[in-house]
């Protein structure tokens, strides 16, 4: 039986981004990926994103005009041991 990793996901001016990893471990070093959502209904990952020291980090997305559907996502594997993959919420992202 595993728990869930919280994943926060956020995006500022300028498509500066941010993803902070809380569980009881450190996620450092681990990858987290940037997921966004196709007209086909699915989560398709366009970005890694290796964390830091203190399970995090930040970095600038490099999107096109549109309007985008993101989320964060670390997979079973890099969870680790008594961990299952988890989300971050869901954001609706616009370029203009």
């Amino acid at each position: 039986m595993g728990v869930r990793p919280t994943i926060s996901f956020t995006i500022g001016k300028h498509q500066r981004a941010a993803v902070k990893v809380k569980a009881a471990t450190s996620h450092a070093g681990r990858k987290v990926y940037i997921q966004r959502f196709t007209k086909f209904h699915e989560w398709v990952k366009f970005r890694a994103v290796v964390l830091g020291s203190s399970s995090g980090r930040a970095f600038r997305l490099h999107l096109k005009r549109g309007r985008y559907t993101l989320r964060a996502f670390m997979s079973i594997n890099q969870a680790g041991t008594g961990y299952l993959e988890g989300y971050s919420r869901t954001i609706v992202f616009r370029v203009r």
